[in-house]
C-alpha cells in the first residue's frame, strides 16, 4: 500500500486537511458534550426535557452531523488524490462528485442559514430560539461551536479549494431541495406528534400572518445563499487561479 508523502502535498492542502480533523474533533467532542449535559438535576425540569426529546429535530444539529460526515468525505477524497494509485481513480472520481454536491447543495445553505437567523432571533429574543433555562445544557463555547464556527468552516473550504460553477444548478438545486422536504417532513410529524414546533418562534408566530413570511422567507433563504456562494467562488478564484491548481494536482 503506497503511503501519502506529506512533502509532496501543497501546503494549501495540508492546511485543508488539517482543517477537516480540526471540524471534525471539534465538533463531534462538542456534540458529546452537549448530549452528556442532559443528565442529573438539569432532567427534572421539564422544559429541558423537552428540548432533549427534540434534539434530534433541531436543523443545527443536523448541520453540524452534516459538516462532521463532509469533513470526512473530503479527507478521504484529498488522501486519495495525492495517493497517485490508479486503482484508487474510480473510488476517486465518485467521492469527489459527492464531496462537491454534499458542500454546494447541503453545507454551504445550511451552514450560512442556521448561523444567521440564529443569531438575529437570538438578539432580538433569545427564548424565541435558545430559551435561558438551556444555559444548564449548553455553555456559549458549545453554542457558538453549533452556530458561528459552520460558517469560517465554509469559508475557510472556499478559499483553499478552488471550485468551477456549474454548468447546471438542477441536480445541486435537486438535492437541496430533498433535503429541505425531509426537515420539513419532521417539523410537520413533530407538531402532528405532540402539537408544539420545535422552535418557540414558530408557536409564538403561528396564526399571523408573520409565520407564513417567516417560513417562505427561510425556504427562499435556502436557494439565495446557494446561489450566493458562486460569486464568492468567482471572486476567489478567478480562471488563471483554477488552471493553476489543476497543474499541480
Amino acid at each position: 500500500m503506497k503511503r501519502v508523502e506529506l512533502f509532496l502535498i501543497p501546503s494549501h492542502v495540508l492546511m485543508r486537511m488539517f482543517g477537516y480533523l480540526a471540524t471534525m474533533t471539534v465538533q463531534g467532542v462538542n456534540g458529546l458534550i452537549m448530549l452528556s449535559s442532559f443528565r442529573g438535576d438539569a432532567m427534572r425540569d421539564t422544559k429541558v426535557l423537552l428540548y432533549y426529546n427534540n434534539q434530534t429535530r433541531f436543523i443545527s444539529c443536523w448541520t453540524f452531523v452534516f459538516q462532521i460526515v463532509y469533513a470526512a468525505i473530503a479527507l478521504a477524497s484529498d488522501v486519495v488524490t495525492f495517493k497517485k494509485d490508479k486503482k484508487h481513480i474510480e473510488h476517486l472520481q465518485r467521492l469527489v462528485t459527492i464531496r462537491d454536491v454534499f458542500f454546494s447543495s447541503i453545507i454551504v445553505p445550511y451552514s450560512l442559514v442556521v448561523s444567521t437567523e440564529f443569531w438575529a432571533i437570538y438578539l432580538y429574543d433569545r427564548n424565541l430560539i435558545l430559551p435561558s433555562f438551556m444555559n444548564k445544557i449548553i455553555s456559549p463555547l458549545s453554542n457558538h461551536i453549533v452556530h458561528t464556527c459552520v460558517v469560517p468552516t465554509v469559508l475557510f473550504e472556499m478559499a483553499l479549494r478552488p471550485r468551477k460553477t456549474p454548468k447546471s444548478h438542477k441536480w445541486n438545486l435537486s438535492v437541496l431541495a430533498v433535503v429541505t422536504l425531509v426537515y420539513l417532513c419532521v417539523l410537520l410529524y413533530s407538531y402532528y406528534e405532540g402539537g408544539k414546533w420545535p422552535y418557540p418562534i414558530l408557536t409564538y408566530l403561528q396564526g399571523t400572518i408573520y409565520f407564513k413570511i417567516f417560513v417562505i422567507g427561510t425556504l427562499l433563504s435556502l436557494p439565495a445563499w446557494y446561489y450566493m456562494q458562486w460569486c464568492i467562488t468567482k471572486i476567489i478564484w478567478r480562471e488563471d487561479c483554477l488552471e493553476k491548481e489543476k497543474n499541480t494536482l
